[in-house]
């Protein structure tokens, strides 16, 4: 008897473990899709500027060979280029706690 309910208490110790991995599998599998998404979002808006800032090169470039004299545009177009350049960076704070904490084992 003694034998029985140790093993079944064993057994749905080992059922609660699988389904709270299963649970956390799950939450981190939406985490990383979230991710994913800000980080379309994040490249979206840098292929934008990416695309609006060579636009303004040509500009700059056609301005510097046609009409040198129009300094006041060339700087303009110079500065606006430079200063806001933006850098594309990956999210990967879901990858990372997972590699932290050992649930990459949880993931099949």
């Amino acid at each position: 008897m003694i034998f029985f309910a140790f093993s079944a208490g064993f057994i749905a110790e080992n059922m609660r473990e699988n389904y709270n991995e299963k649970e956390q599998a799950h939450k981190y599998m939406q985490s990383m899709i979230d991710d994913l998404k800000s980080d379309i979002i994040m490249f979206d808006s840098t292929f934008t500027w990416n695309k609006f800032s060579r636009d303004m090169t040509d500009n700059l470039i056609k301005l510097l060979k046609e009409n040198s004299e129009n300094t006041n545009e060339i700087y303009f177009l110079a500065r606006d280029i430079t200063a806001q350049s933006d850098a594309y960076y990956l999210n990967t704070k879901t990858f990372d706690q997972l590699k932290s904490s050992g649930g990459l084992r949880l993931i099949q």
